[in-house]
């Protein structure tokens, strides 16, 4: 056994001086050592344990050891908050107590689990945060902007309670949604705090959505963009890993896609643009669809333009073009960084509905789903 999975695992280490009675687990010493020597060896390792083993302190302990000693950031990614939140408010402050070797860690969360300045702005400026969809909400309502006042990191688990969706998306923003650099509130961003406390970690704690996100970003633009550089990533709950994988890396359309996109036409005045674009994505999901039903149809989309897409790809590059334009005509601060990111969005929808008619990527499988109302998902 490595010297120092001894000093920490074994009868006389230091987990037995912190637990009276301690017994060191066999099963927890052989992960540790298989996590140091992939570390070690820059090789993947997959171990699989039962409950009861205690994975996280032992995969936790080599990990924080070569951070320590090799400066090789950790990212620990798991599958759900719960699991998270154990990390960084029992498992790595215990370690961090014990532990000779000094460390950091941090959380980081998705966007949308922080407040958004922005977003509460916009809803007190336009009058429409007391407008309450159920009205037993007035209560969490007047807690929420009370806690928003005060908080200093603007991260929703500091609440009390959970609040719905309804009233949570008041008061918070998704990735797609961000205004970024054109946001009045950067400086008072909730969210590129925490990423900025990221960057100054040895362990870094995050879900698979972010760490799928980043590699994501990162295969685009060779930077490190969502979450800061690392050297050794865990995947805790490895075994739902791929379906979150299978989302970031592949595209999902939809009608609704497609109307998100086009919603700022009637603001720009194109109100009879917009309804020509909405006709025409409900014409093309509902062939969509039907071409799904057909017996022309198994699995997945083998032969290329089976259903006719070119029209909706031109209106698509239309409605970007507009929305270029309007950007130049309008000194709204608000309106323009809207419209930048509904062109940006144009532009990949048309990219993907296009590419994955004509099946233009020999490595890419494209298929078709429905979604609860019959109409047509790509």
């Amino acid at each position: 056994m490595d010297d120092y999975i001894n000093s920490v695992f074994g009868p006389d280490g230091v987990l037995a001086h912190r637990f009276e009675g301690y017994v060191p687990r066999q099963g927890q010493i052989d992960l540790a050592l298989a996590v140091d020597g992939a570390i070690r060896d820059g090789e993947h390792v997959m171990a699989e344990a039962p409950t009861g083993t205690g994975k996280s302190i032992g995969y936790s302990v080599p990990a924080i050891y070569h951070a320590a000693h090799e400066g090789k950031r950790v990212v620990i990614a798991t599958a759900n908050i719960a699991l998270q939140e154990q990390l960084v408010n029992k498992d790595l402050p215990l370690l961090a107590d014990i532990l000779p070797w000094d460390f950091s860690f941090a959380l980081i969360k998705g966007r949308s689990n922080y407040l958004c300045h922005d977003r509460l702005y916009q809803e007190e400026a336009q009058g429409t945060l007391e407008l309450l969809d159920d009205p037993s909400d007035a209560g969490m309502l007047e807690a929420l902007v009370a806690w928003a006042r005060r908080t200093a990191t603007g991260d929703v688990s500091e609440l009390s309670f959970e609040p719905p969706y309804r009233l949570w998306r008041r008061f918070s923003t998704s990735s797609e949604d961000c205004k970024g650099s054109d946001c009045r509130f950067r400086d008072e961003c909730c969210a590129l705090k925490a990423r900025a406390a990221a960057q100054e970690a040895d362990v870094v704690v995050c879900n698979y959505h972010l760490l799928f996100a980043h590699l994501q970003v990162r295969e685009a633009t060779e930077k490190d963009i969502v979450l800061p550089p690392f050297g050794v990533a865990i995947l805790d709950e490895a075994h739902k890993a791929a379906d979150i994988a299978r989302d970031f890396f592949g595209f999902r359309v939809t009608q609704g896609s497609v109307r998100w996109a086009a919603r700022l036409l009637k603001k720009i005045g194109e109100a009879r643009f917009h309804e020509q674009v909405v006709k025409e994505a409900e014409r093309f999901f509902t062939r969509l669809a039907q071409h799904r039903r057909s017996p022309a149809y198994k699995t997945r989309l083998r032969t290329p333009d089976v259903v006719p897409c070119s029209e909706l790809v031109r209106l698509l590059g239309e409605v970007r073009d507009g929305y270029v334009e309007a950007i130049s005509e309008t000194s709204d601060v608000d309106l323009r960084a809207d419209l930048k990111r509904a062109a940006a969005r144009c532009n990949d929808l048309a990219h993907q509905i296009g590419a994955a008619l004509s099946l233009t990527d020999s490595e890419a499988v494209s298929f078709i789903e429905e979604d609860s109302r019959g109409s047509g998902v790509l």
